[in-house]
């Protein structure tokens, strides 16, 4: 089935430039591991980089190098984009494993379940899986600066419409929709620059 929701070309452009915070970098390159579409996009974001990169004088510094962002060369589509057994999207795999089952699940409350992804010690933002069984709603919150939700495995619906697998969603902190789990249930990768609100009203 297609993938339907993408990121906006400036999440793209940001992520591709390094300067997106590491939760949310690891969500939008999730989604690239997942979409060719998108993966093309940057691709081409890269072609007018390196051309615009080129026309520039060079300028000596003392600086270090900065952070490398998410490049076209780091991601493959087909097979290596997610485990065949676990849904896991490949920039993962290395700190979670390859299947999504085999991870050891906390209980929120009924029909929610969480599985903290750990990020580098001295970065803020929260990383973190959401499973949710058919008809479980992830309540309304609020949540300081961004969100983004990419869909793993499954389908939600919300007050803007419904995602399915490689669907990704891009929330600022107006928008508290709940989400409501399908019949099929579904896991979320949910990256936020700070905790997000729900966890206080589920603990």
């Amino acid at each position: 089935m297609a993938i339907s929701s993408h990121p906006d070309i400036a999440t793209l452009m940001t992520c591709s430039a390094g300067s997106t915070p590491e939760a949310l970098c690891a969500v939008v390159t999730s989604h690239l591991s997942m979409c060719p579409i998108c993966l093309e996009d940057l691709r081409s974001m890269e072609s007018i980089g390196v051309a615009l990169f080129e026309e520039l004088e060079p300028v000596k510094t003392d600086a270090s190098t900065p952070n490398i962002g998410a490049t076209e060369t780091d991601y493959r589509l087909g097979g290596d984009a997610a485990s065949a057994d676990g849904d896991v999207p490949s920039p993962l795999v290395e700190v979670i494993g390859s299947n999504l089952d085999s991870l050891t699940w906390q209980q929120l409350a009924p029909g929610i379940w969480n599985f903290t992804i750990p990020m580098t010690a001295q970065l803020k933002g929260d990383l973190r899986l959401i499973k949710l069984d058919p008809g479980s709603k992830l309540p309304e919150h609020r949540h300081k600066g961004e969100e983004l939700i990419l869909v793993l495995r499954g389908s939600y619906r919300n007050g803007t419409g419904s995602f399915k697998p490689g669907d990704f969603a891009e929330l600022d902190d107006e928008n508290k929709s709940p989400m409501i789990a399908k019949q099929d249930g579904c896991i979320l990768l949910i990256g936020n620059e700070a905790m997000p609100a729900f966890i206080g009203q589920l603990s």
